[in-house]
């Protein structure tokens, strides 16, 4: 069972800002998670990227209009969000969600705008993860986490298309907690 390789302290983030991206296909969304520090935020987006994993025909997904709810790790609240637009494409758009009542109309996993004062989100988790694509994706899910590098973030999107669906996917995500803790991991 892999565990965490690396634990540190971090300047805490203290807030959960949210956004929806709306985007063509699955392509480039986990390099923008990455370079914002955002997760998945529903569990809709999550079954919905591991239906278009096990796509038989991955040019359906290639093309299909999607709008995924993310939640970013922050320093400032939702009038200060620090989300990186120029990491748009130019087929991207992207959305702020500050209002509590929209994520509950949007299915938010969680509607906290504020992580818990005591304890902060100070500890950065990096795991190294292996296996199929489904697998690295739940990891992600269950655990708020992202990829940890561009690098990783290449590797997920790579993985979706069928040439690269036989091959293990190994990468490295990141989260933040309030405690020292350990990744929730799927049932092998």
């Amino acid at each position: 069972m892999p565990q965490p390789i690396e634990r540190r302290k971090v300047e805490p983030y203290r807030y959960f800002n949210f956004a929806l991206l709306h985007t063509t296909g699955v392509g480039e969304i986990f390099n923008f998670m990455r370079y914002n520090c955002a997760f998945l935020a529903r569990q809709h987006d999550f079954q919905m990227l591991l239906e278009a994993s096990d796509a038989e025909h991955y040019s359906d997904w290639m093309t299909r209009q999607l709008a995924i709810l993310l939640c970013r790790y922050d320093w400032a609240g939702k009038t200060k969000a620090h989300w990186e637009y120029g990491m748009l494409l130019s087929r991207q758009r992207f959305e702020e969600v500050t209002d509590v009542s929209t994520l509950y109309e949007l299915s938010a996993d969680h509607t906290e705008l504020r992580a818990p004062s005591k304890p902060t989100l100070k500890f950065e988790h990096i795991l190294t993860t292996e296996g199929t694509l489904q697998y690295v994706l739940e990891v992600m899910y269950r655990n708020r986490a992202f990829p940890h590098s561009e690098k990783d973030a290449r590797v997920i999107e790579q993985a979706f298309y069928p040439h690269s669906k036989e091959e293990p996917v190994k990468v490295e995500l990141r989260n933040y907690l309030g405690v020292e803790a350990e990744w929730q991991l799927p049932n092998s």
